[in-house]
């Protein structure tokens, strides 16, 4: 097997009944808790308000929904102490250390230990994580992010690989001895019976979940570190952002916001600007440090607002929508930034107004999901009449000219019958398949059950997850 310089490496799957413990090494020198487990659950996300131009800077709505993917992450060793806890407890928050090499870092596993990292996403395939790397080698955003990046074009697990690499990255900074374990994610995000995406955020849920186990199965194995401080939404949120900018991710990061809180946030994304200038020093260093621009506020949702969801069936084709908007965005820049403060405005509406109980509150909320709808609407249209009456249009397959309509015909009556029944219906993300959004105040069973019916002879499928309020 041949490890690139960034450590990271997909390997064909160990037999079934092998076992992962097998493959992972034990140091004679470290003292833990071999095969103590810490299982985490991040829950999947549907955006509320702000699509698109949250890519701008501009405010979102995400929420988190009753669906999961779980991770668990397994010690492998032949050393447990008395109480189920390492020996070794003396890593306290303020052991803290910028500089690298084999002082910073107690040698706690030998030279062959690995995390290593599975998903039932791509079965056939793990991702090995030598550790000897955070003793010997340079700073993660130092040589070997453009490794990282290299490597990302060649396997499907470079995302929670990545996740892995930053989170250990960060505890080798810490001060806190490595440990060989095994990590494992498991995703219920998308359909069951066939496999295709709801739109979930899937993928950073994965980063969000992995970094998260890591960093809770440590806590466990040194309690003196303070859990409050040491794994909170804020610390998980900027740890898998900083794995999505080693990916060369330039998105929003609002998925992995959401993921990390747990809650419908209030969302404005950092200055990426300053948060590229940085990516070079220390993980600790830029995690520590106020990122500007960034705001992260949790709601939470009224319950006299019902959040009902349909799925169209289709995965959406977010690449190129997204390249759509962003064309249309260079050629028409005034018209974006009209759709982008209109949206703005919704977001910060229903953020003032979501968590009332009085019936205006619950009412201005709904409308400021049906405002954003209509102005989604019109972005839709804009982008594509630009996008066909532009040179860049010729040639195109009728496969591409579906994906970029953000609201599709199956959301456009998703949309339509939600109205019908007096609900606001919205898309829900960058469109052009996935899921739709019905919200509505003090709803009856018969007017839910007789709209899903409704969607459902249009060939739509009401979804078996719902919005979490938080």
């Amino acid at each position: 097997m041949e490890i690139n310089k960034a450590g990271i490496t997909s390997v064909p799957a160990a037999p079934i009944g092998a076992g992962l413990y097998a493959s992972c090494s034990v140091s004679d020198t470290a003292s833990y808790a071999a095969f103590r487990t810490r299982t985490v659950k991040v829950p999947g996300k549907l955006y509320i308000l702000g699509e698109y131009a949250v890519v701008d800077g501009y405010p979102a709505i995400i929420a988190p929904v009753d669906r999961y993917l779980t991770v668990t992450v397994s010690g492998c060793g032949e050393k447990d102490s008395p109480d189920g806890t390492v020996a070794d407890a003396s890593v306290r928050e303020d052991s803290e250390t910028f500089a690298r090499g084999k002082d910073a870092l107690p040698a706690a596993a030998d030279a062959s230990a690995e995390a290593v990292i599975s998903s039932s996403l791509f079965p056939d395939e793990e991702c090995r994580i030598p550790l000897n790397r955070f003793i010997q080698g340079t700073s993660f955003y130092g040589e070997v992010s453009s490794s990282i990046r290299a490597h990302t074009d060649r396997g499907h697990m470079a995302k929670v690989g990545t996740a892995a690499r930053v989170a250990l990255e960060y505890l080798s900074e810490k001060s806190i001895p490595l440990q060989p374990c095994t990590i494992a994610v498991d995703s219920q995000l998308d359909d069951k019976n066939s496999g295709r995406k709801y739109g979930l955020g899937s993928s950073g849920a994965a980063v969000v979940g992995v970094i998260k186990g890591i960093l809770e199965f440590y806590a466990d194995l040194y309690p003196a570190v303070s859990r409050e401080t040491f794994v909170n939404g804020l610390v998980v949120y900027k740890l898998a952002a900083l794995a999505l900018l080693a990916l060369g991710d330039n998105g929003s990061y609002g998925d992995v916001a959401c993921c990390s809180y747990c809650r419908p946030v209030y969302y404005v994304r950092p200055d990426m600007q300053w948060l590229e200038d940085h990516a070079n020093l220390p993980v600790a260093a830029v995690l520590n440090s106020e990122w500007p621009k960034l705001q992260i506020r949790p709601l939470t949702i009224s319950q006299n607002i019902t959040f009902i969801i349909g799925w169209t069936g289709d995965p959406a084709s977010s690449a190129e929508l997204v390249e759509a908007v962003g064309s249309y965005k260079r050629v028409c820049p005034d018209d974006f930034e009209k759709y982008c403060r209109g949206v703005a405005q919704c977001a910060d509406i229903f953020a003032r107004c979501c968590t009332g109980l009085r019936t205006a509150d619950v009412q201005h909320a709904l409308a400021a999901i049906s405002d954003a709808s209509q102005l989604m609407h019109g972005l839709s249209d804009a982008v594509e009449k630009y996008h066909y009456s532009s040179d860049g249009s010729a040639g195109l397959s009728s496969t591409q000219e579906t994906s970029i309509k953000i609201e599709t015909d199956t959301l456009k009556e998703l949309i339509d019958i939600a109205r019908r029944y007096g609900l606001a219906g919205k898309v829900s993300g960058a469109g052009g398949g996935d899921c739709g959004i019905a919200a509505g105040a003090d709803l009856t069973r018969d007017i839910i059950r007789n709209m899903q019916g409704s969607w459902e002879a249009a060939g739509i499928i009401p979804a078996d997850f719902t919005v979490m309020r938080g």
